[in-house]
């Protein structure tokens, strides 16, 4: 039942690691640097950046660098002509380094004219994280490298500007690490997930990734902790789209409700405005509602549908996805901003009362109270997720839950099959981030409406 780690969805695994390795990143544009800044981050090199020639020249004075990314086209004075300064400077510690060009250019004619003025390497923007670490693996003295995987790209000898290009989905979906989808599910699906932030006392945290449900929890209630989520930045998703448009022409990414607390809807619009090919579409759910729509999505997209197709079948399932959670308290709801009525709060505490909460239109409700111990409330919330069968699709249901016992779960499945024989059950721990929100005891049965395709 442990919810499986998100990384294989979120980032491409290191191919080496070189902590002594010494690159600079010379382009003008903020954005392509903060990229190739992100994308070598997990190889542990020191990574300089310069935003124009002249100051490419000055770093290099004072530091010696193993590898440079040399953007070609720059104002001023150009990548060409910064490489030359570069090895002819005098007084210059990075004479000897070896040169990769990153250009827009892809015709013959600029190969040669590269391969010609003495680059060592060549890359076509937008770069991928798997081709700029082959062409710096390839680059860097062997001595200052730790290979972490051995694939045949990684290791070739071969000129870089005769590297092949992978072929491009049309579409792809995107999601943030908020949409609980079980682990079991991600094989066969090509998701792309992109982790929330969670802040606390000691650092900052990303979300499945750096810490567990488990852990966070247990932080929260030592000593009465706070933990809070902290919203994507716009920078972080120009960042992230960046990197996923190297394996789609398209991307797709759905949000939590746009009426929520950090949902991330907003900042995911800023950031798809610099780009023509990404579109932000709000669910209007969250946790494994949000992840429903996803994999319907996704599925859409493996079928060659276009993202308008995609974009009208999310629309309408905005109202046949059914999300309610039933929630042992509302102090998480509470401290996470999701709810902001103390005095409910403070008497559904005092009275052991369990609020039901729904997504009606976007927002979280509380469309139902139960009073009295556990089991009796579960047993009821129960009876009234699955009341009308006949309009249930009964191919999947989804149990959401936060730090449950197998003991409960098991108990819950015994419950629900009761009243519906479902195709497949999954269980799927939620993630931190909505674990901080609603706390321990937690759990949701979710589903579409029946005839749903």
């Amino acid at each position: 039942l442990k919810r499986q780690s998100i990384d294989r969805s979120v980032l491409y695994h290191q191919s080496f690691e070189a902590p002594e390795a010494r690159i600079l990143a010379v382009d003008d544009t903020p954005a392509n640097l903060m990229v190739v800044t992100k994308l070598l981050r997990e190889t542990q090199a020191e990574i300089d950046t310069a935003g124009s020639g002249a100051e490419a020249l000055e770093k290099t004075l004072q530091r010696k660098y193993h590898v440079i990314l040399m953007d070609h086209m720059m104002p001023e004075m150009d990548g060409i002509e910064c490489m030359r300064g570069i090895r002819n400077q005098t007084g210059g510690l990075s004479k000897e380094a070896k040169f990769i060009v990153l250009t827009a250019n892809a015709g013959s004619e600029e190969k040669a004219l590269y391969e010609k003025e003495g680059f060592d390497g060549y890359l076509l923007k937008p770069v991928s994280g798997d081709s700029l670490e082959n062409e710096v693996h390839r680059l860097l003295p062997p001595e200052l490298v730790t290979v972490k995987r051995k694939e045949e790209n990684t290791l070739r000898e071969s000129a870089s500007w005769v590297q092949s290009r992978h072929k491009k989905a049309n579409v792809i979906i995107t999601v943030p690490s908020v949409a609980d989808i079980p682990g079991e599910l991600w094989d066969g699906h090509n998701i792309r997930m992109i982790p929330l932030k969670i802040e606390t006392e000691n650092g900052t945290f990303r979300d499945g990734i750096d810490v567990d449900a488990g852990a966070i929890l247990s932080y929260m209630e030592e000593k009465g902790r706070k933990a809070k989520i902290r919203g994507l930045e716009t920078n972080e998703l120009e960042t992230f789209f960046a990197e996923q448009l190297q394996y789609a022409n398209n991307i797709i990414h759905l949000t939590a409700s746009g009426k929520v607390a950090d949902n991330g809807f907003f900042a995911s619009e800023e950031a798809a405005r610099t780009f023509d090919n990404v579109t932000v579409f709000d669910t209007a759910h969250i946790s494994t509602g949000l992840g429903i729509m996803a994999l319907e999505a996704d599925e859409m997209a493996a079928d060659g549908r276009s993202p308008e197709e995609i974009i009208h079948r999310l629309e309408s399932m905005r109202k046949e996805v059914h999300t309610w959670f039933i929630v042992e308290s509302m102090d998480h709801l509470l401290i996470s901003g999701q709810m902001n009525n103390r005095m409910v709060a403070s008497i559904t505490r005092a009275f052991m009362i369990h609020p039901m909460i729904e997504m009606k239109r976007g927002r979280m409700k509380v469309t139902g109270v139960y009073v009295g111990t556990r089991e009796h409330t579960w047993k009821r919330y129960i009876a009234r997720v699955l009341r009308n069968p006949d309009r249930i699709d009964k191919r999947r249901l989804y149990i959401t839950h936060v730090g449950l016992a197998k003991k409960d779960i098991d108990w819950i499945m015994s419950e629900v099959e009761k009243r519906i024989s479902f195709d497949e059950v999954y269980v799927t721990q939620a993630s931190p981030a909505i674990s901080v929100n609603v706390g321990p005891g937690t759990f949701g049965l979710l589903y579409k409406e029946n005839g749903s395709d």
